[in-house]
């Protein structure tokens, strides 16, 4: 068996999250199924075409006790759309997300897969 290299930049954490995606005319709250900080995995109730621009905006947990949540805005791109029939899972490419939040969602990420 030929193993293929992983390609990813960063670690993916599965974890269920809220997040709300927004693009002109349409908001919609959906759940994170997995993360790195280069993207998501979601599931929503809607589709939305792949290479739709959106923006995400999601609250990431404090992962140490003098920490509090951290709202975050990101802007991205619908990379891929898959259904089951009843809902959607949409991958998005994180476009624009500030240096801080990357290192901030990479810090929380590192240390929920550490704590596992």
């Amino acid at each position: 068996m030929v193993r293929v290299p992983e390609r990813r930049s960063f670690a993916r954490l599965v974890e269920s999250l809220p997040v709300s995606i927004r693009h002109p005319g349409f908001r919609s709250d959906c759940r994170i199924l997995n993360l790195s900080a280069s993207g998501v995995l979601c599931r929503a109730a809607r589709s939305i075409a792949p290479m739709t621009k959106i923006e995400l905006v999601l609250e990431v947990p404090p992962f140490d006790e003098a920490m509090k949540p951290r709202a975050m805005r990101i802007e991205g791109v619908v990379v891929r759309n898959e259904t089951d029939g009843e809902e959607y899972r949409l991958a998005v490419f994180f476009t624009d997300i500030s240096k801080a939040n990357r290192t901030h969602l990479a810090r929380y990420i590192d240390t929920k897969l550490k704590g596992q």
